[in-house]
């Protein structure tokens, strides 16, 4: 497997090295950029920028497409797939990347099958999904400090079905959340 050179750097933030293009070099460079940030030779948010400017320019290219929109940049992989593959599906670069042809965002529509019975399934978990959003709503608005261990209701009669449910306490909706960070790249 052929090595890439790579040279990374936004100020600071730095890798230098010539690795095969593959899974583990991945994790080398990853491992690099995150040891530099624990050693305390790069800022955390130096490499943060690196990371968002890199991921910004991944999306951009693979959705460039020419003037003409005759070319797009997935096209002309996938005719150099085509071209440079022998069974015309996929090819090994000579870094070592295995690139194929793939359908991908397949979707199906329904709404023109003149199904009844999809039709009528459509609208009923419409009709629930908003009964739904309308009970989460309101199992939200108790307060946690104040219903801490429940608040009591006593019976409660499900309307749709006419389920007796005796002696209910509902308690409040548990809200989590996971500490990030955002970040945006600015226009200049």
């Amino acid at each position: 497997m052929n090595k890439g050179k790579f040279l990374i750097q936004l100020d600071e933030s730095r890798v230098n090295r010539s690795l095969p293009i593959c899974k583990s070099s991945v994790l080398q460079v990853a491992d690099d950029l995150f040891n530099q940030v624990l050693d305390g030779k790069v800022s955390a948010v130096n490499t943060a920028e690196l990371i968002k400017f890199m991921e910004e320019v991944a999306k951009e290219v693979k959705g460039k497409t020419d003037e003409t929109g005759k070319y797009s940049f997935v096209g002309l992989v996938r005719d150099e797939i085509k071209a440079a593959s022998t069974n015309g599906k996929d090819l090994l670069s000579k870094y070592g990347t295995k690139l194929e042809l793939a359908e991908t965002g397949t979707t199906y529509t329904f709404d023109k099958c003149e199904d009844p019975l999809w039709k009528y399934y459509k609208e009923e978990t419409s009709r629930l999904d908003k009964l739904k959003k309308a009970r989460e709503a309101f199992l939200k608005t108790i307060d946690p400090e104040i219903h801490a261990s429940g608040m009591p209701v006593g019976n409660l009669t499900n309307p749709h079905t006419g389920e007796l449910h005796e002696n209910v306490t509902i308690y409040p909706a548990i809200k989590t959340s996971t500490s990030s960070y955002k970040q945006s790249l600015l226009d200049q």
